[in-house]
């Protein structure tokens, strides 16, 4: 069982956390129509593909403007390649300086 402090902490986190991702639905604007916030921890990560420069450029190439980055034909390949990752992770490192290596 647990004690009433940590019981009133877990209350008040979930509290903050339910009360943070109200505040991101309300103020994230999708445009894109394929985001999703399930699994968004921070503000900061509540960005649709069509705020980034770099995602817009790659679906004007392919004379798809508007669409989800998703939709490119080179996605899947390049982002969701369990090998692609690793050799990319292998050269980079968190913000607290860890490698992303599973080793």
């Amino acid at each position: 069982m647990f004690s009433r402090s940590l019981t009133y902490s877990i209350a008040i986190y979930s509290c903050e956390t339910y009360s943070r991702a109200i505040g991101m639905l309300q103020s994230f604007r999708c445009k894109c129509s394929s985001c999703s916030l399930e699994f968004v921890v921070t503000p900061d990560e509540c960005r649709c593909c069509s705020e980034v420069d770099r995602c817009l450029e790659k679906m004007e190439e392919i004379d798809m403007e508007g669409a989800c980055i998703t939709t490119h034909s080179g996605f899947d390949t390049v982002c969701l390649n369990t090998w692609v990752l690793q050799t990319a992770g292998a050269g980079l490192k968190t913000r607290w300086n860890k490698s992303y290596s599973t080793n």
